[in-house]
């Protein structure tokens, strides 16, 4: 009996261990020219140094993607160019905008946007999430592409790693 009972307790401990730490992963951050951010550990991430972008696989579909654009010249302030990218994805793909709202993260102004794509038939497809921060004539669009089945269980690690990002220049 008190073998079975020692089995019993041995079980719950390593497999509560192994759910334990599967949700609890060392995060590593990522310095970049002008800007800093901080993602699992256990995820790949790539980085593209000429662009000063990256690309964090979440898993061999979903993931979260960098996107710096260069405003020079065009005075462009974070709403306006939030519009103009929502018209971007809009006129791309079959987009239903899900969430559009102004936001704060650390203490920079960001739009977040929220995106569910089609196939034109009304199955959803992709959904997607977008913080936009504009400063210094520069435009960071991180996004989270991911298949709906996992969506929800993804949207924390990618909020976590967006509410992350620092602008350090």
């Amino acid at each position: 009996m008190k073998k079975h009972v020692l089995f019993i307790i041995g079980f719950i401990f390593i497999f509560g261990s192994l759910l334990f730490s599967q949700g609890n992963s060392e995060w590593k951050t990522a310095e970049f020219k002008n800007y800093t951010v901080s993602y699992p550990s256990d995820k790949r991430m790539i980085k593209n140094p000429l662009k000063g972008t990256f690309t964090i696989y979440l898993n061999l579909r979903d993931n979260i993607t960098m996107e710096i654009n260069d405003l020079s010249g065009y005075n462009l302030s974070l709403s306006e160019y939030s519009r103009q990218y929502l018209e971007h994805l809009k006129s791309q793909y079959n987009t239903k905008v899900l969430q559009n709202i102004k936001a704060t993260t650390g203490s920079l102004p960001c739009q977040k946007i929220t995106c569910a794509y089609d196939d034109g038939h009304g199955e959803i497809k992709l959904k997607g999430m977008y913080n936009i921060w504009v400063k210094n004539n520069w435009a960071y669009t991180m996004s989270f592409t991911c298949a709906p089945d996992n969506y929800n269980a993804l949207k924390p690690i990618a909020q976590k790693v967006m509410d992350s990002f620092k602008i350090t220049k």
